[in-house]
């Protein structure tokens, strides 16, 4: 991938899956705690929006463009395992954002006895 403008379209489709991830997360944290007032949430997400700026200032933006999209000769077991992982992944997180109200609702009970 060594044409400008395919380079430029796929750090532009790298940018755009990492709003969006970034977008989701933010969404799915803030609607499982029920406000904007949850500073971990915050902090969580400044740390992976400064990873992300990181990696795009430090890696190649070929690089960028080439990981932006599943490359010709990916064997067919690579790619069942790379969704499997995302899978597993999703579940865990889904496991861990579901216990956030609890943790919330113990946080501000702990708070208010304070």
């Amino acid at each position: 991938m060594h044409d400008k403008k395919a380079i430029a379209a796929g750090v532009r489709k790298w940018w755009i899956k990492n709003i969006i991830f970034l977008v989701l997360v933010g969404a799915i944290l803030f609607i499982a705690s029920g406000n904007f007032n949850w500073g971990m949430a915050w902090a969580y997400l400044i740390a992976m929006v400064l990873i992300v700026i990181a990696n795009a200032i430090a890696m190649d933006p070929a690089l960028l463009a080439e990981r932006s999209q599943l490359q010709e000769g990916t064997k067919k077991w690579d790619v069942a395992i790379a969704i499997l992982c995302q899978c597993l992944w999703n579940k865990t997180k889904q496991e861990i954002l579901s216990a956030i109200p609890s943790i919330i609702e113990e946080d501000r009970n702990a708070n208010e006895h304070h």
